[in-house]
């Protein structure tokens, strides 16, 4: 990409600065676009001899006071016309570093398809006031964007590409006063123009002028982020989850970092708003996935239609298997990640539970007697995780897939760090890892494990089941497990129901015997029993089942067993 910069300076009744600034500016030997913006006489005149004495200065003029967005656009537009690539913005009170322009430049032609934009280094001279409204700012800009890559948006110390801004100024009606820096960078980044950040050391000088209007100028910026942030809400997937350019790294680095970004964001949004503003975040984010995420969508209708076959068959109520209870089916999804963040930071308590069998909860627990807990993808466990924390004497070791752990993990640690460190991470299950969670069983401690997924290192090691009128494949896994810990065996599962989560406790076998005779025979009747549970349970809530995967169709190992 070609680079021929230029200086854009907006000037409204700057007269006193703009001498030094044009000075110091002349070393770089480049064009300076100088925007009147309707100044009084006095600073007419300066400007006016400054063009007849610097050759390097051209002088344009605003009719009258328009603000200094109105000021940059038509420099960037005659900046454009006259065919420069580049434009650095200068603003005319003095407060920038004009040494640190250099440094700018070279960012910029190093990427020249970013916007280059200066950090403030502030000094003791910045007034309280305009430090701490700077930080609100940051923190609308990184909700606007969903990212933290602009490092400060109202610096207007900053390098710009002209041919997007040009087309932007085109399309877009611009704040046109101390808006501007804000409006016109938050809507680049939209555009997916990348952020570049120099440090750069801001003064405010004794004396300077400040055409900064307390009530008018807060009002207009106040009106801004309010227009951005429905304009982010509009583009929030993308947002979220788009690709930037700027890291060369593998591409599965790119993807978990995006993961974990958006998910910290979410957890932001949570802590600064409460839920029900987090619901209005969650609205787009699942319809964008309810929209492109076709294998998803065919499988949670599948699943609907098995559920509806399957209620109707024993005379309960269902739901219909359409597209708008299939969204329905991802908005719960939506809003059990709501509970999750919730269950994670402290904010459901043991009285927000129905836990109707609790007591013998405590007592397995108080007798010392370690258990394996067995659960599944239905229903939210997590709520049970995060208050089990608060039960004396409970210790709980819950087994994730390596390839999934690792991730959720890190976020976990981040919000509850106690939560994090009951995960064991595993990508199978080996003797090693049984001798390990014996040891913690005969210690009184607790394994939890899901028995609805199977693992795609081991596809062979799987158990049909009848689960909602047809064959699905369970994971074996779970209950050799079970059998090899030899001790008591419990299901538990956290729904919600009618606005409240509630626990099921239930015992399920005091150990787990698999003869070697026969073997293969008393584990899918041990598999049936669990599937025969879990049913039961999905008839009674349907739309918290989130496995959003075709959960029927059988491993080609399963397949061409039954053709042998």
């Amino acid at each position: 990409m070609n680079h021929k910069p230029c200086f854009v300076i907006p000037d409204y009744n700057h007269k006193d600065a703009i001498g030094r600034i044009v000075a110091a500016l002349h070393q770089y030997r480049l064009p300076i676009l100088i925007v009147d913006d309707g100044s009084e006489e006095g600073t007419k005149k300066v400007l006016e001899n400054l063009a007849l004495k610097e050759p390097l200065i051209r002088l344009f003029r605003l009719d009258s006071n328009q603000g200094k967005g109105a000021a940059v656009v038509r420099g960037l537009e005659e900046a454009y016309a006259a065919g420069f690539t580049h434009a650095l913005q200068v603003d005319a009170d003095g407060q920038h570093d004009i040494s640190d322009a250099g440094k700018l430049l070279a960012q910029s032609r190093k990427f020249p398809e970013a916007v280059v934009c200066g950090t403030p280094l502030f000094d003791k001279t910045i007034p309280r006031g305009r430090l701490y409204g700077r930080y609100i700012t940051h923190f609308w800009v990184w909700v606007e964007t969903l990212s933290f890559d602009i490092k400060d948006s109202m610096c207007g110390f900053r390098v710009y590409p002209l041919a997007p801004c040009i087309e932007l100024t085109e399309k877009t009606k611009l704040g046109k006063g101390m808006d501007f820096d804000t409006d016109i960078l938050v809507r680049l980044f939209w555009k997916g123009i990348s952020i570049r950040n120099v440090s750069t050391r801001v003064v405010y000088p004794e004396g300077g002028t400040s055409h900064f209007r307390l009530f008018k100028d807060n009002y207009l910026i106040s009106k801004l982020h309010t227009r951005l942030f429905f304009g982010m809400i509009m583009r929030f997937p993308r947002l979220l989850f788009r690709r930037r350019g700027k890291h060369q790294e593998h591409w599965s680095q790119r993807s978990e970092r995006g993961s974990l970004m958006g998910i910290r964001f979410l957890l932001t949004v949570y802590r600064l708003f409460g839920k029900y503003i987090f619901k209005i975040f969650l609205v787009p984010v699942i319809s964008y996935f309810f929209v492109t995420g076709g294998t998803a969508r065919r499988a949670s209708i599948e699943y609907l239609q098995r559920i509806a076959t399957s209620a109707d068959a024993r005379g309960l109520p269902f739901a219909k298997p359409t597209l708008a209870n299939s969204f329905r089916h991802f908005l719960s999804f939506g809003n059990a990640l709501i509970d999750k963040f919730s269950a994670w930071q402290g904010d459901i308590k043991e009285q927000d539970l129905d836990f109707p069998n609790k007591q013998e909860y405590l007592d397995l627990i108080a007798g010392g007697q370690g258990a394996v807990l067995i659960g599944s993808h239905h229903g939210n466990l997590d709520i049970c995780r995060a208050l089990a924390e608060g039960i004396q004497g409970l210790k709980l070791n819950v087994l994730m897939f390596t390839e999934h752990a690792e991730r959720f993990n890190r976020v976990i640690r981040e919000v509850n760090p106690d939560l994090a460190d009951d995960i064991i991470s595993i990508s199978r299950i080996g003797i090693d890892t049984a001798i390990l969670l014996k040891q913690k069983i005969e210690q009184g401690e607790y394994v939890v494990i899901v028995g609805d997924r199977t693992s795609a290192n081991t596809p062979h090691r799987t158990q049909n089941a009848v689960f909602l009128g047809e064959q699905a494949t369970f994971a074996e896994g779970p209950f050799i497990l079970a059998s090899l810990m030899q001790c008591p065996v419990y299901l538990i599962f956290c729904l919600k129901e009618r606005g409240k989560y509630r626990v099921y406790f239930e015992h399920f076998a005091d150990t787990i015997p698999i003869p070697r005779i026969h073997r293969r025979e008393a584990l899918q009747a041990i598999v049936q029993r669990y599937a025969d549970a879990l049913e039961a349970l999905c008839l009674k809530t349907p739309y918290m089942w989130f496995n959003f995967f075709d959960f029927w169709k059988q491993p080609v190992s399963t397949v061409e067993e039954k053709r042998g």
